[in-house]
């Protein structure tokens, strides 16, 4: 391991990933390259990151794909 580095690949399982959070600024158009990406994880879920209009918060809301 190396704690100091900018980012770090760590290994799991396929079962260990159960959710995706974008983020409020993450680009639309690449919503669906990550989603392919995570076909491997039977549990994924995923979740879209939103200002709140009525406080000073940030609502997850999942996202309902359609194929």
């Amino acid at each position: 391991r190396e704690p100091d580095a900018t980012y770090e690949d760590g290994q799991f399982s396929q079962y260990e990933l159960d959710g995706v959070i974008f983020g409020v600024r993450f680009p639309k158009d690449n919503q669906e390259d990550l989603r392919r990406l995570c076909q491997k994880y039977p549990y994924v879920q995923f979740f879209q990151a939103s200002m709140s209009r009525n406080d000073f918060a940030i609502q997850i809301t999942p996202i309902e794909w359609t194929d």
